[in-house]
């Protein structure tokens, strides 16, 4: 069976929400080698991408009641290859962050000297300037910045990369 044909997966899920274990195993099946086809093309790890499929696939038995029109099952599928492949990230690179956890960061003897002198920098810049920079610095978007400001997004993209640009020029002088 081919995944992505209409008329099997409605019959297949309708089976599937009555209590047809089969019906849900097929559907996992047809879809196994998109999974695995998916994650090869991002890793070169076959292990990883055999766990990552199979993870795929449980999520998808799992939240496939959820489905309600069967016409969108590929964009169903396509939603739960990604978020799977979002949560190793997520994962992957927290057990990163975690290795570095309690090792006490070293800083040159002058990094005081080096924030006066991005302080003096940005003193340089219109407060504006000053403002959108800080709030890109702390996590915010140019679409939350320009929303928050009443800005065009294209204005605070413009505004970030000549900003940042002066800067580097007053740190380099």
């Amino acid at each position: 069976m081919q995944w992505f044909e209409g008329n099997a997966v409605a019959v297949l899920l309708q089976r599937f929400r009555q209590g047809d274990r089969e019906a849900g195993e097929q559907l996992a099946e047809s879809v196994s080698t998109i999974f695995i086809r998916y994650f090869a093309r991002r890793y070169a790890n076959r292990q990883v991408v055999e766990d990552l499929a199979q993870e795929a696939c449980v999520r998808l038995l799992c939240h496939l009641p959820a489905l309600q029109q069967p016409q969108k099952f590929s964009f169903f599928v396509a939603k739960v290859a990604l978020h799977v492949h979002r949560a190793y990230l997520h994962h992957r690179y927290t057990r990163i962050e975690h290795r570095y956890e309690g090792m006490e960061a070293t800083a040159p003897a002058d990094f005081a000297d080096l924030e006066l002198d991005l302080e003096r920098a940005l003193g340089r810049l219109p407060d504006h300037h000053q403002e959108i920079l800080r709030l890109k610095t702390h996590g915010f978007t140019e679409r939350e910045i320009a929303h928050s400001l009443g800005l065009s997004r294209d204005s605070v993209k413009s505004i970030v990369k000549r900003s940042r640009k002066k800067l580097k020029i007053f740190l380099c002088a």
